[in-house]
């Protein structure tokens, strides 16, 4: 084990919330949790935006990380997704069935989205965020999630637009050799 009077000391944990955001929006009820299948839910999350602002800062917050698997965070650009939702809801396996574009991901531990010096993510009037979450239950009797999304935005455009991407397997590789490719090596 070695002398404890020379062990390293400990880095400050990752900050996984936002400081003084502009706006937290709280899934619409605690949506509750049970059985032993995976389910993923779409939330449609109203950010009452009039004139388009820029996303610098954008933050999952979980609330449940007995089930909380991942999430992803869309930009529904036109509220379509306010028609697919029952009680603020709707199932979605896949991304939601809308023109939207991705803002951010969260898994356990992750750190919130700061987008650099001078760049953000458009949002505009009308707009919905749709965050998927993938809901892991225990088996153990009912759960409730209590998440929300937390934003930082500014209303002045920036000099630059960010963008989230993720990045996986291709299906084939590319003309010039180049794709992910499953597998091994």
């Amino acid at each position: 084990e070695g002398d404890p009077k020379a062990a390293a000391t400990l880095p400050e944990p990752p900050v996984l919330t936002i400081s003084d955001p502009s706006l937290e929006l709280p899934f619409p009820g605690d949506y509750t949790i049970d059985g032993t299948t995976d389910d993923f839910q779409c939330f449609v999350l109203d950010p009452g935006v009039t004139s388009k602002k820029w996303i610098t800062q954008i933050q999952l917050s979980a609330g449940n990380p007995l089930i909380d698997h991942h999430g992803l965070v869309f930009l529904d650009f036109k509220g379509e997704s306010e028609a697919l939702a029952k009680d603020g809801r709707f199932p979605c396996f896949t991304n939601p069935d809308v023109a939207a574009y991705l803002l951010a991901t969260w898994t356990p531990g992750a750190a919130p989205v700061i987008a650099p010096e001078g760049a953000g993510m458009p949002v505009y009037p009308g707009s919905r965020i749709v965050v998927q979450m993938h809901y892991h239950p225990t088996g153990k009797g009912p759960e409730k999630d209590p998440s929300s999304v937390q934003l930082k935005w500014v209303d002045t455009e920036p000099q630059y637009e960010a963008a989230q991407a993720l990045v996986g397997n291709f299906d084939e590789l590319d003309s010039n050799g180049s794709g992910l490719q499953p597998g091994p090596n």
